[in-house]
């Protein structure tokens, strides 16, 4: 062992990536500095970084923290397995490109343009099979809608993502949590079905400092992500609470059933896109100085309480308008119920 020590000593004790040799049983027997300052010292990180490899392949490419890579390796007769993790985010790299940000934004603009196009037709549309009382001409109707939704859903991300690329880019305000997730609670309701609703219980007298609209995409992510887990989509009350806990303010989010039929969970998240959706929450929460974690039967968001507080403080309106067809509930929520994709 001491020999091997010596080697992997020579070659990647140096090394600012992380870097983690394991035997084919999935035992940590070499690490450098970097690998424990990124997942810590705890063995449950490192078990967590061995399930993400492709043991099948000689090589290839792994999906944790920021991604990375690995590859068999023969030293002195004995088979290994080298990771090499990435320190640095991949896509805060890519949208700090200006090149990708003036991408992103013109793209984003012209898929507004389009969504707004195809939703003033549907209107039309709409107006046009009043007449003919079909029931199917209001299905496909509500359907384009949701597909316009989940366009917008890109383009919203992206430009979130932009933003927490920049360094430079900072939108904070006191905002009140009391207020926010109350807001939020109404918003969700309003963006599922009539079967399914939404209600903030609980009182948090904390005030966090931070830019409101990318808060309530980064929540609502994750609320889709916790949505998408159920079993039983028809009938549930999201329920949002909140409390204090030494300096954070602790958000949780958990499902109650409607009737007699209990909520059933499922360990996998069904979305083509998971990784990159992960990808999103992650640097969201980096930008936003905020935990999540996710349980079988709950939600937990931490956000750090902020201190000598002078300013105007954001309150939610109390008397809830009627919002646009692409709020940030509609864009994020909208197909998490009755909808039928055609694809």
């Amino acid at each position: 062992m001491s020999e091997l020590n010596n080697i992997l000593n020579g070659i990647y004790e140096s090394v600012t990536e992380p870097v983690i040799v394991y035997n084919e049983n999935g035992e940590v027997l070499w690490k450098n500095n970097s690998a424990e300052k990124l997942v810590g010292i705890d063995s449950e990180s490192f078990n967590k970084v061995f399930s993400f490899l492709n043991l099948s392949l000689n090589s290839g490419k792994i999906r944790f923290e920021n991604g990375g890579s690995f590859h068999r390796a023969e030293i002195c007769g004995e088979k290994y397995i080298i990771v090499e993790l990435n320190s640095d985010n991949p896509i805060i790299e890519l949208f700090g490109n200006y090149q990708v940000v003036d991408f992103a934004t013109n793209a984003e603009m012209q898929m507004r343009r389009a969504v707004t196009g195809i939703s003033a037709s549907c209107e039309m549309i709409n107006e046009l099979a009043e007449k003919s009382e079909k029931e199917e001409t209001a299905f496909c109707l509500n359907n384009i809608i949701t597909c316009c939704c989940r366009m917008m859903k890109s383009a919203t991300l992206n430009s979130c993502l932009v933003a927490a690329a920049d360094k430079n880019f900072s939108k904070s305000m006191p905002i009140a949590i009391d207020s926010l997730l109350t807001e939020i609670a109404s918003g969700c309701s309003r963006a599922l079905n009539n079967n399914c609703s939404a209600k903030y219980t609980g009182s948090c007298d904390c005030i966090i400092r931070s830019d409101k609209n990318m808060l309530t995409y980064f929540i609502l992510g994750l609320v889709r992500k916790y949505l998408y887990t159920l079993n039983n989509k028809d009938k549930f009350i999201l329920n949002f609470s909140a409390s204090k806990s030494d300096e954070l303010a602790v958000i949780s989010i958990s499902v109650e059933s409607v009737g007699n039929e209990a909520v059933k969970f499922e360990n996998i998240y069904h979305s083509n896109f998971e990784d990159f959706d992960n990808g999103i929450n992650e640097i969201l929460a980096q930008k936003l100085n905020a935990d999540f974690s996710f349980s079988e039967s709950k939600l937990n968001i931490s956000l750090k309480c902020a201190k000598n507080i002078s300013e105007t403080v954001f309150e939610s309106n109390k008397s809830f308008s009627e919002e646009s067809l692409f709020s940030p509930y509609n864009i994020m929520l909208n197909d998490i119920t009755n909808f039928r994709a055609f694809y």
